[in-house]
């Protein structure tokens, strides 16, 4: 709590006053405009003849009045007291400024009728209030402070001509009555002004609080919901924060969300995005927040600036496989392995570390205790991205294993390699068939053949065929003769392309990436297995019923 101007408060925030500065900036902007705009209104006077020496200054008092708010809002502490003490300092002088302004064209220019001067003064008045009033947040109590004050500030110079004064208290009467109805209008107006752009504002920031954290921007969509860059209200820590839309809330949809935050809490692995939180706000939204990764998705990565060279993406896919490993000694298994759950970021001063994302589809596979508890996975489906699937979770879901995810990972390294997708077809049966009798094409004379003969091992078509673990495929990766990628060509490299690699994934949060034969590489697929196509012997067939998921 904190006392601001008599009132005791709660404290406003570091982004309540970082808006505060901003738009008391664009308030000393706006009324410096409109007050170098009406300097021409003394242009005929000056054509006359008419003494306008002092009108003119006192006019650009006012206008400077204006540029020390615009330049001070910068530069002042950032306390709401300091920042109030400039907006109200600002107005006094400009209004007081343009009084005097007033009474000097009232003094110098017999022929100017007192209570035509009354009138500009409330007609500049009113213009400044109101730009107040729009520009700067706050409650309709000190907006009707800031205009009451500003209005008996400037009554004596401006509302009172001395001929007025002079002729008696009879020629007074109408300019004060002038002056108070206007006030009590313009206080009125003004009041209600702040007072709805204020409550407007709050109503914003009351939608964007979830739990301690406030919503900055939406960075991202997943199978499992909306990702968004969120800030905690009391450690200032930037985070992701994930939320399962309402639309989303089935039974199982929700049971899996919070399976997801639970899973990948227990893992701890440098590799694998870390789990901060998890809640759910008064109106039943679900969500969980993990660590903020600057960086981008391979997806975005290759998509924008084509295929990696071979020592980097032997570099990446050692570090994913030691994230699985850890997972899967712990009994989990991925199930959608995909260039955009895939993050390169800058951690420890190191770039391109690579981290595992949305473990949203996570099951758990026979363990030391016996067989696999589905859980809320239902056997009668596949779940995953058809373009990086393996043969088994398509065939047979129900024995999906660690394997799955060594597949799935051989078929990122395809397209980290040739920024092509591993298989690609007009329909997605096509993709799935593929998946199911076609052997993966040779990934060309660039690729070296040890590193070659590791990714296609992990695309055998029998789960036997290929690396017999994450950790062992993730030795013989770094065991791989490879040069040609430092840490210094990846620095050069962000410095190139981070800027285009940013803004093509932006445009990913609200369109889906394609690969070059027009199919989905991200869209993760709900598949009903019960509808499968199984009519041929010793062959499960491949789903003619898909289901989109995310």
């Amino acid at each position: 709590m904190t006392a601001t101007f008599g009132r005791t408060t709660t404290a406003p925030s570091e982004d309540d006053l970082a808006f505060l500065r901003a738009r008391l900036g664009q308030y000393g902007l706006a009324g410096m405009t409109m007050g170098i705009i009406a300097l021409s209104f003394h242009v005929p006077y000056v054509l006359s003849g008419d003494p306008v020496g002092s009108c003119v200054g006192s006019h650009l008092v006012g206008v400077l009045a204006m540029v020390a708010v615009w330049q001070l809002a910068k530069v002042v502490p950032g306390t709401q007291a300091w920042l109030r003490s400039v907006e109200l300092g600002g107005t006094m002088v400009s209004t007081v400024a343009y009084g005097l302004m007033a009474y000097f064209i009232s003094t110098k220019n017999a022929a100017v009728d007192p209570h035509a001067t009354s009138l500009m003064v409330l007609l500049i008045m009113t213009l400044i209030v109101f730009a107040r009033a729009a520009l700067v947040p706050s409650t309709a109590r000190w907006t009707m402070a800031v205009t009451g004050i500003a209005f008996v500030a400037v009554l004596p110079t401006g509302l009172l001509p001395s001929r007025a004064v002079a002729a008696g208290p009879g020629a007074m009467i109408g300019p004060l009555a002038s002056a108070a109805l206007w006030w009590v209008l313009t206080v009125t107006l003004a009041a209600t002004t702040s007072s709805v752009i204020y409550g407007l504002r709050r109503d914003v920031k009351k939608a964007q609080a979830f739990g301690q954290y406030h919503l900055v921007e939406k960075i991202g969509e997943g199978g499992m919901g909306l990702v968004y860059r969120a800030r905690h209200h009391m450690l200032r820590r930037e985070t992701a924060l994930k939320i399962l839309p309402p639309a989303r809330h089935a039974p199982g949809a929700i049971a899996r969300f919070e399976r997801e935050v639970q899973l990948t809490a227990q893992l701890t692995h440098a590799n694998t995005v870390t789990i901060f939180d998890y809640g759910r706000t008064p109106d039943g939204l679900f969500y969980y927040t993990m660590e903020l990764l600057d960086g981008a998705t391979l997806e975005d990565i290759v998509l924008t600036t084509g295929p990696m060279p071979p020592a980097r993406v032997a570099r990446l896919l050692t570090q994913v496989a030691s994230a699985l490993a850890e997972a899967h000694s712990l009994g989990m298994v991925h199930r959608d392995i995909k260039p955009s759950n895939i993050m390169l970021c800058r951690q420890g001063g190191e770039p391109d570390v690579a981290k595992v994302l949305d473990f949203g589809l996570v099951r758990e596979s026979i363990g030391p205790a016996g067989p696999a508890n589905l859980g809320v996975t239902a056997q009668t489906e596949i779940l995953g991205t058809p373009l990086f699937m393996s043969p088994e979770a398509i065939a047979s879901p129900e024995s999906v294993g660690p394997p799955s995810d060594l597949y799935s990972l051989g078929a990122v390294a395809v397209f980290l390699l040739t920024g092509k997708t591993l298989f690609s077809a007009p329909t997605l049966v096509e993709v799935c068939s593929h998946h199911l009798h076609s052997a993966p094409p040779r990934l060309g004379p660039e690729v070296p053949e040890p590193l070659e003969a590791l990714v296609l091992g992990c695309l055998a078509k029998k789960a036997e065929g290929r690396p017999t673990s994450a950790r062992a495929l993730a030795d013989a990766l770094a065991a791989l003769p490879l040069e040609g990628w430092s840490a210094r060509e990846a620095e050069r490299f962000w410095e190139a392309k981070a800027s285009e690699i940013r803004r093509r994934g932006m445009e990913r949060v609200t369109a889906s990436s394609l690969d070059h034969g027009g199919t989905l590489v991200s869209a993760t697929l709900d598949v009903d297995v019960a509808r499968r196509l199984d009519e041929t012997a010793g062959d499960r067939g491949a789903p003619v019923v898909l289901f989109p998921a995310g």
